[in-house]
């Protein structure tokens, strides 16, 4: 059952971030088939994303306090409902108002499928495998929507899809367990037990500094390179038809790259494998200032490969540092704004300058980023500690020595 556990809340995630990762493909269908302006996609990917943030950043105030499969069961029937008023009932002037539901809605689902996974007594490696599911199913999607659904059903036919998938899971919701939202580092409440100290301000610095750097770090791979490479092949003389390729190879290639932190767990330091992804990621913006269509392909597919196994060994860090077991909970909203914010600077940049110029800035904050998860990774032992007697925390480790003698809690995980 612990296992079933931590499978269920995997493939709950997995559904619960897909919308996220196929919207363009989605938005497409829908401007071809309600005529819509590039302008209007803007407005309703901001209010998908606004909806998203919104239920997720406030997370850390309701997912510890809710029944986590209830919950669960009612974000996934109140998603099926917006994506099926999407596509039946609401009109296409107040089309923001449904993916503003969609973006709520969904992040509820997701929320605490995160949190579980964080809770588990490897996070690393349930994030892991968790993200290499959801990345599978990502790809599977992207390729059956415009191959075999949007050509026959269109943009109808594409969200009850989604919606079909959404009630898929509904008995992966069923299957979380409540000691699965115990915090990690949460006491028991035992008398012999001395009351925890307050929690100093420097006492958060560590989590802190570690979610801001990798939110940092996230929203550069994906707000730059990321997201411009048609763009930057373009100026690069390569045609634009080879984009899709590229694309296609850079997705499949993640999913080894989601593997990696699984494979290796603890062998290595997290921060020296966060350091070995931005040097990849380095050196395959080197190959993606080439005008040569197969080295700048190959420095694009290298780019997803690393990005991804720094983004796990972010999260695994961010969770391991995180002793108040929220700021983690928030963490994905973090990503999300810098994501926003680093598309937003990174085109102004492109239209102004030369990829070149993209990569030099880029590749300056990943290793800004490394370099402040190391500092956050060294001040573990004393903010960690001092937030909690008995619990000695380890730097660029993913478990904490618990020395109260207290009896351990299970926790289900892969």
């Amino acid at each position: 059952m612990p296992r079933f556990s931590g499978l269920s809340a995997g493939t709950l995630w997995s559904i619960g971030i897909l919308l996220p990762n196929i919207l363009s493909i989605i938005f497409q269908a829908t401007q071809q088939s309600r005529g819509i302006g590039e302008s209007e996609l803007g407005s309703l990917g901001a209010a998908f994303v606004l909806g998203r943030g919104i239920v997720i950043g406030l997370a850390p105030f309701w997912v510890y306090r809710t029944n986590p499969r209830w919950t669960s069961i009612a974000a996934i029937g109140a998603t099926v409902a917006a994506l099926l008023a999407v596509a039946f009932l609401i009109g296409t002037d107040h089309l923001s108002y449904g993916w503003f539901l969609v973006g709520l809605t969904s992040g509820c689902v997701a929320t605490p499928a995160f949190t579980a996974l964080g809770n588990a007594p490897d996070p690393l490696r349930a994030y892991s495998i968790a993200l290499f599911g959801s990345s599978l199913i990502a790809a599977i999607i992207a390729y059956l929507l415009p191959t075999a659904i949007l050509p026959h059903y269109g943009e109808k036919g594409a969200l009850i899809v989604i919606a079909a998938l959404f009630l898929a899971v509904i008995p992966c919701a069923a299957a979380l367990r409540d000691a699965q939202f115990i915090g990690k580092n949460a006491r028991p409440a035992e008398a012999e037990v001395p009351p925890r100290p307050a929690i100093q301000p420097a006492d958060l610095a560590a989590p802190l500094i570690a979610a801001i750097a990798g939110a940092v770090f996230t929203g550069v791979f994906m707000g730059g390179a990321g997201a411009f490479v048609a763009s930057i092949a373009t100026a690069n003389g390569i045609a634009a038809k080879s984009v899709g390729l590229f694309v296609a190879f850079a997705l499949i290639a993640s999913l080894a790259g989601a593997l990696v932190p699984s494979v290796l767990r603890e062998r290595v330091s997290p921060t020296a494998m966060i350091g070995v992804a931005t040097g990849g990621i380095l050196a395959s913006y080197v190959a993606m200032t080439s005008g040569s269509a197969l080295i700048f392909g190959a420095g694009y597919v290298a780019h997803a490969i690393f990005a991804t196994i720094g983004y796990v060994y972010f999260l695994g860090l961010v969770r391991s540092l995180d002793f108040t077991d929220r700021i983690y909970v928030a963490y994905p909203a973090m990503d999300a704004a810098a994501f926003a914010a680093s598309a937003e600077l990174a085109g102004a940049l492109l239209s102004r300058s030369t990829p070149l110029a993209l990569f030099l800035v880029s590749g300056t904050v990943l290793t800004g980023c490394w370099l402040a998860a190391t500092i956050a990774s060294r001040m573990a032992p004393t903010s960690s500690a001092a937030a909690r007697p008995g619990m000695q925390a380890t730097p660029d480790r993913h478990a904490a020595t618990d020395t109260s003698g207290a009896d351990a809690i299970e926790i289900s995980a892969f």
